[in-house]
């Protein structure tokens, strides 16, 4: 009895589930500048320039949901999304605050903001919570079935997958031969069943234009796992030469303004955060102290823009002389080596704070890829392709491999992220990439080590 329910349940739909979010929150918003209008009618023209102002915050809340990508990140938990309204809201209100009250030095204005920023955090709150429980609810809606195809060598990252979909998803996993095998009948009649098709990086090529052309002829959602050689192709200009397509790409290196206007932000937002951040290190570092002994500050050599090497600044999370008996390692998950006030820095990042005066001096950025040691760099460069274009930028403290990946993101993975950063730069990409920064602050498996995917070799993946 319970299957056949479970059969006659929607299949849901992702692309549906984010627009009613997004319809629901532009609802919200409507709401609540309506109350604030009906407060302010009998203003006269300084109740409109109020409520100009007023109108100004909400707005900003759902560019800054739109930034945080509270409606383009198809698997993201309740939680998560849930962070992007608080977290978007607070932004708004300190930009809406600081504006109106800058403008009119109202007090009257600033209550009426806090009190529209509270209804509208509560009824964002609400419609996204219960819209993602009704989405979730396994006697309305049944997850959509995924077929997922990898040819033999990447076990790891197809486990890895697995689990991270589980809630999303009714997924099928199906690994085939090495290239030169055509895939089996059975994976044939399964994509038939399926409602979406996720195809690996390594399926070889006959077999992966074969499910590409079934899955586009049946109208089914495609999920594919990029190659890095596909980044040169992605993103590219179209031109000719004569009347034959050619693509072009421009050098990855930033011009002499757009190192401008990043230097810029650096220096800004470096100055601000260790105002803002004094104290605190102050206290983590008497805290780190008085937990075991050695060095507060923990320096270590690493690569910056064009492989110049710098010493990057930590507080200190494992035990002294840590890898004196290992050499150089990744952290790992639950690692014995790591200190009780390091659990907590990394939980929550705060080991990098020191990081601060790299910026400062020029070594780092604010967002750039991870500086690596070179010890690994030199065993990655011959392993991962393209592995040198991360070092066409400097350095950063985050990253969208850090945002989008955890320290255990297989290399590939955290490469390709680095790649597309520096082939996409933008001011604004920067600014999103912060705010996407604070956001994984609240998330509890973003900053996990080594775990048992990372300790498989690093190279899995093959060609087309």
């Amino acid at each position: 009895m319970r299957n056949d329910a479970r059969k006659s349940c929607r299949t849901r739909s992702l692309r549906a589930e984010r627009s009613k979010r997004l319809g629901a929150d532009c609802g919200v918003t409507a709401l609540v500048c309506a109350v604030l209008g009906a407060c302010l009618v009998r203003e006269g023209w300084m109740g409109w320039l109020w409520y100009a102002c007023l109108g100004m915050g909400p707005g900003l809340t759902l560019l800054f949901m739109r930034w945080m990508e509270a409606y383009d990140h198809f698997t993201a938990r309740l939680r998560e999304i849930l962070i992007c309204v608080v977290l978007s809201n607070v932004y708004a209100f300190g930009l809406g605050c600081a504006a109106g009250f800058g403008l009119f030095r109202s007090r009257m204005l600033l209550a009426l903001q806090g009190a529209g920023f509270c209804l509208q955090m509560a009824g964002m709150l609400l419609c996204n919570g219960g819209l993602y429980r009704r989405f979730h609810h396994p006697g309305i809606y049944r997850n959509p079935s995924l077929l997922v195809v990898a040819a033999q060598g990447c076990e790891a990252r197809l486990r890895r997958l697995k689990y991270g979909v589980l809630s999303d998803f009714d997924a099928w996993y199906m690994v085939i031969g090495q290239p030169g095998q055509e895939g089996p009948p059975e994976l044939w009649e399964r994509l038939e069943r399926s409602d979406a098709l996720c195809i690996f990086d390594n399926v070889w090529g006959p077999v992966y234009d074969r499910l590409m052309d079934c899955a586009m002829k049946a109208g089914k959602e495609v999920y594919t796992i990029p190659r890095m050689t596909e980044t040169n192709v992605n993103h590219s200009c179209l031109t000719h030469f004569d009347d034959i397509p050619v693509l072009y790409r421009n050098d990855c290196r930033l011009s002499l303004g757009q190192r401008f206007w990043k230097r810029t932000l650096d220096l800004t937002v470096a100055l601000a955060a260790l105002a803002a951040a004094a104290l605190p290190m102050a206290v983590i570092a008497l805290w780190i102290r008085l937990d075991s002994p050695g060095p507060v500050i923990y320096r270590q050599e690493r690569y910056t823009r064009d492989k110049r090497t710098f010493r990057i600044m930590k507080f200190r999370t494992m035990a002294a002389d840590a890898e004196k008996q290992t050499g150089p390692v990744f952290a790992r998950k639950n690692d014995p080596r790591v200190t009780r006030a390091g659990k907590v820095l990394r939980r929550f990042r705060l080991d990098e704070l020191p990081q601060i005066f790299n910026i400062l001096k020029g070594e780092m950025s604010l967002v750039g890829p991870r500086p690596e040691r070179p010890f690994f760099v030199e065993k990655f460069e011959k392993e991962v392709p393209q592995y040198d274009g991360r070092f066409a930028v400097k350095a950063g403290l985050t990253a969208l491999s850090h945002v989008y990946g955890r320290y255990s993101t297989y290399i590939c993975d955290r490469t390709y992220y680095d790649l597309r950063y520096i082939l996409n730069y933008s001011f604004l990409l920067d600014i999103r990439i912060l705010l996407l920064t604070s956001k994984t602050l609240f998330i509890p498996n973003a900053a996990e080590g080594e775990d048992e995917f990372k300790a498989k070799p690093i190279t899995q993946t093959g060609s087309r």
